[in-house]
């Protein structure tokens, strides 16, 4: 494990072998935080690696196989921050699904992580919403404050 952890902290890892580490099979890790509450280490890990790629996340593109195929622990996260980074997520949800299927083994967290991050968007932001479900939303907020 220390050699994967090395080869995160270097500035030379590539793209592939970050998401193989920090998405596809990151390590489970978990640390109690100041509030008492615990937080999961791998998915904070995964969030922050897909804040970076969004920066350019055509280089992303080649690698889309790994991460809609097999058992993947943080793609749901990654693909969740990747949404919320994005401006525009059509790209890449059309090549996503476009690939998706031709594999055997496939494996929908990624995807339906950057449908929940759109959807919480929409949500949290009132975007693209109609009017009644943006008072709706709003009526809540108050409610639960």
């Amino acid at each position: 494990m220390q050699s994967w952890l090395n080869l995160l902290d270097s500035k030379e890892a590539e793209l592939p072998e970050q998401l193989q580490i920090v998405v596809i099979d990151p390590p489970w890790e978990h640390r109690k935080g100041e509030d008492g509450h615990y937080i999961d280490v791998a998915s904070k890990n995964a969030m922050e690696l897909a804040t970076k790629v969004a920066g350019n996340v055509d280089e992303l593109i080649p690698y889309l196989d790994k991460l809609l195929e097999g058992q993947q622990r943080q793609s749901y996260s990654f693909g969740l921050q990747l949404s919320r980074q994005l401006d525009n997520v059509d790209g890449l949800l059309k090549e996503s699904y476009e690939r998706l299927f031709k594999i055997d083994n496939y494996n929908l967290s990624f995807v339906l992580g950057i449908y929940g991050g759109i959807l919480r968007s929409r949500l949290l932001f009132g975007m693209n919403m109609s009017q009644p479900l943006r008072r709706t939303v709003v009526c809540n907020r108050i409610i639960q404050r």
